[in-house]
């Protein structure tokens, strides 16, 4: 087998696998990536049991065929090659030679028949065509809330529901809540997939981004790029059930005067227990925090309140959600300082939602 093809399109493509190439693969096959040909291109792809990445770039093969070449010497190789010419790549065996205008390199080859198969939606998968700049404003209103504790698996997913008119997406920590996107009906398919994956699928290019699914394998592709993994098995929280209908006081703040605060309170915060206190009187907004033996700091900002209240919350919970709401002013709701409190836009076009639960403070 000999191709030919560009040193670009071979570098952008090794570089778009590389997180499902597992640093130290259970398999050593999965340390290789996976190069197939077909007339006129070849497909790349790495799989590390849960994930696959694939993409197909622009190539003259003299043939079709399969070869399995190892990642960490390929890649970083790739990656130094002029990029001003051709590269040819030849493989007899177990042995591959690539041929750029510097030089050439022997590389050792894997048996490609070793390699498992890729994950693919089943004969009775469904399809749906979805728009990729929503799906990525989904992913980013989402995946910060998603949970990394290993013993929490459902909750390292972010649970989504796609249809051609809409996209709902909604992730928990079991902390805080963010969701984006109308409230669906129950009937309405849903799947929880890997938040580590989606953070992936954000980044595909193209207008249109093709979403497959089957009852456990879930695939996300554009013209170039193929995205699939295992959906989450288990039920997700309900968490529509958790945001209170009516809230006793709603506050309006401006975002980004208020996330410059935070930070700054947050220097302090950081230093213990990441806790600040937030108290509304008279229309002023008071950020405080207070460390033992080691400090205080509070600002005061002007709000639009017509009620007084207090809360205290964790800076970084409450910096996530502050910042990926797309509005200049956000609209804080609460009813007390240990019920929920909703972070939503002021800007009734916007389908964002973030929920964080106060802290307790013993005073």
């Amino acid at each position: 087998m000999k191709l030919t093809l560009s040193q670009s399109d071979l570098n952008a493509a090794l570089a778009t696998i590389r997180p499902s190439i597992g640093a130290r693969p259970t398999h050593p096959i999965l340390a290789n990536v996976l190069l197939t040909t077909a007339p006129g291109k070849a497909t790349l792809s790495g799989f590390d049991l849960s994930c696959g990445i694939s993409v197909t770039i622009a190539a003259e093969a003299t043939s079709t065929g399969r070869v399995a070449l190892p990642y960490a010497l390929l890649a970083p190789l790739v990656a130094k090659l002029p990029s001003d010419a051709a590269l040819t790549l030849q493989v007899k065996g177990t042995k591959a030679v690539l041929t750029s205008i510097s030089g050439s390199y022997n590389l050792s080859c894997a048996i490609a028949d070793d390699y498992p198969d890729l994950l693919t939606p089943g004969a009775a998968a469904t399809a749906v065509q979805l728009s990729a700049i929503e799906l990525q404003a989904a992913i980013a209103a989402t995946q910060h809330a998603a949970s990394r504790d290993e013993l929490k698996a459902i909750l390292q997913g972010i649970s989504l529901c796609a249809t051609a008119e809409a996209i709902e997406a909604a992730a928990t920590d079991g902390h805080r809540l963010s969701v984006y996107g109308p409230h669906r009906d129950p009937g309405l398919p849903r799947v929880v997939i890997p938040a580590s994956v989606l953070r992936h699928v954000a980044g595909l290019a193209g207008d249109i981004i093709t979403l497959t699914r089957d009852a456990t394998v879930v695939g996300f592709s554009d013209d170039r790029i193929t995205i699939t993994t295992r959906t989450i098995d288990g039920t997700y929280p309900n968490y529509r059930q958790l945001i209170p209908a009516d809230f006793k006081h709603n506050i309006t703040i401006d975002r980004r005067g208020v996330i410059a605060s935070l930070e700054r309170v947050a220097v302090l915060a950081d230093q213990h227990n990441s806790v600040v206190k937030l108290t509304v009187r008279d229309r002023q907004l008071t950020i405080r925090a207070e460390i033992q033996n080691v400090g205080s700091g509070a600002e005061t900002l002007a709000v639009d309140s017509a009620t007084d209240a207090d809360a205290a919350f964790n800076v970084r919970y409450l910096l996530d959600g502050l910042k990926v709401l797309p509005t200049t002013e956000v609209m804080l709701c609460m009813n007390s300082a240990t019920t929920p409190v909703v972070l939503s836009p002021v800007d009734g076009d916007t389908l964002q939602t973030y929920l964080i639960m106060p802290v307790e403070v013993r005073t």
